[in-house]
């Protein structure tokens, strides 16, 4: 029995739930599990090489893919492995892109890359169809995201550029995923 199976157990047992929603209950354990092992690794991962950076990795990854939607794991175990691997790779990218004096390519990403979200996403998916009214609000709320990090990329772009550079990789990571599922 997994984890998610348990607590939904733990529920019905309780009388919290229906054993009618079990399934959604389970699905919905998986997703808060997967997510926060993959948080969890990162900034794991991140006290090896600086915390700072794996919190905003998180904090640029993790709510605009809730609103962008894009390339996702068939496997929640796929999935913990994938997001995992995007930190130290969006890490060994910064740091090529800063030593090699590349930073403005990143930037220049960035700038399609805001275009393509702002005039394409959310990503419609055949696993995870989504209202009319849905997409709407997850539009909006990508536009909202992406004045905010705009915001925080241009303050740290010249308080702090190697951590502007790690925010700007994230978004293009991002978009990147973005296109792999737009496109499939």
């Amino acid at each position: 029995m997994t984890l998610s199976e348990m607590f939904t157990e733990y529920f019905i047992k309780r009388n919290i739930i229906t054993k009618e929603k079990e399934d959604i209950f389970v699905y919905g354990f998986q997703l808060i599990i997967s997510t926060l092992s993959s948080m969890t690794a990162i900034l794991l991962l991140s006290c090896f090489a600086n915390l700072t950076y794996g919190i905003l990795f998180l904090f640029f990854f993790m709510p605009i893919r809730g609103c962008v939607g894009g390339y996702h794991a068939n496997t929640f175990e796929k999935c913990f492995l994938y997001t995992s691997l995007c930190f130290p790779a969006t890490m060994i990218i910064s740091a090529i892109m800063q030593h090699m004096n590349l930073m403005p390519v990143a930037y220049l990403f960035l700038i399609f890359g805001y275009l393509i979200l702002i005039l394409k996403a959310p990503c419609r998916n055949i696993h995870n169809p989504l209202s009319e009214k849905a997409i709407a609000k997850n539009k909006l709320y990508t536009r909202i995201l992406l004045l905010i990090y705009g915001g925080i990329l241009l303050i740290t772009f010249f308080t702090n550029p190697a951590l502007s550079l790690v925010g700007a990789n994230t978004l293009n990571l991002v978009t990147f995923l973005f296109i792999i599922e737009k496109n499939n």
